[in-house]
């Protein structure tokens, strides 16, 4: 009886602490601005640009957004084109929603 009760007491703390520790640091942000959704769980270096998913409002999928700073100027493209090597770069400063995209991802790195 004692080996019983020992056991559903191990078991408790066991599932307890197990769903303590994943429940940790899963709450993330998304942020709604204008038209467009960024979520801040995709944001991610890869290859010297920022790439961050973004969702219109209305839209099944999300696209992708890619910022890199050259020369002191920040400049947005496509990451697919980007990984091709094409360069498709544009100033973020002649787009509006480049530019509030990218202040919000420059918020979350």
């Amino acid at each position: 009886m004692m080996k019983r009760i020992l056991l559903v007491v191990m078991l408790s703390v066991a599932f307890f602490s197990g769903s303590q520790i994943a429940s940790t640091n899963t709450t993330y942000a998304n942020v709604h601005v204008d038209d467009v959704t960024v979520s801040e769980r995709s944001i991610r270096k890869e290859n010297g640009y920022y790439s961050v998913k973004v969702l219109f409002d209305g839209a099944r999928h999300p696209t992708i957004f890619a910022f890199r700073q050259k020369g002191g100027v920040w400049q947005y493209g496509d990451a697919v084109e980007a990984d091709m090597g094409k360069d498709t770069w544009r100033p973020v400063s002649g787009n509006k929603r480049a530019n509030d995209i990218l202040y919000i991802v420059l918020q979350y790195i």
